[in-house]
């Protein structure tokens, strides 16, 4: 046996846990309104444009859009989190590679051959590899989450519009059923 053993470490960002659980909670509500806008929109088929019809998409709508944003908030959230720990990380790396190359540099050659060298320069080089591994992760999910905070805006946007243009139909159908 040699005597050397190797380690491994398993890097779990901060809040990860957190935002996977609010975000499968906000994708289940978000999939229960889109049903109920489903349902209503079956419900009035053929008959759309009606006074009760159009309150009921509404509200739908409304409830898909209340969840969207919901998402897009989390979002942003995971955002803001992420570029905060791709900082620590990047300072923590930082230090790291500066303890290290002190250690490379401070110590002469014939010290270098000491197994107390080799054991501080194995752990220096250990937490150097582990630190590019953790500001790796949390660039990707800083990456991960500003697609998924783009995405969630450009959909808030695009309910806003039509929960916008379906608004005006309500009170022209209103309108329209208290002229006749």
């Amino acid at each position: 046996m040699s005597g050397t053993r190797n380690t491994s470490t398993r890097i779990v960002l901060e809040g990860e846990a957190e935002y996977r659980a609010a975000l499968k909670n906000i994708n289940q509500e978000y999939s229960l309104t889109k049903s109920e806008l489903e349902k209503v929109n079956s419900a009035f088929r053929g008959q759309q444009n009606t006074v009760q019809a159009l309150q009921q998409k509404y509200t739908a709508l409304s409830g898909v859009l209340d969840s969207a944003q919901k998402k897009l908030e989390l979002e942003k959230n995971a955002v803001e989190r992420s570029k905060t720990q791709v900082e620590q990380y990047s300072a923590k790396l930082e230090d790291a590679k500066r303890k290290l190359a002190a250690l490379e540099n401070g110590t002469d050659d014939a010290a270098k051959n000491t197994d107390e060298y080799k054991k501080a320069l194995a752990e220096a080089q250990a937490e150097v590899a582990k630190y590019e591994a953790a500001h790796g992760k949390a660039e990707d999910a800083l990456n991960r989450h500003s697609v998924a905070a783009n995405k969630a805006e450009a959909n808030v946007s695009k309910l806003e519009q039509e929960l916008n243009r379906r608004g005006v139909w309500p009170a022209r159908a209103r309108l329209a059923h208290s002229v006749t």
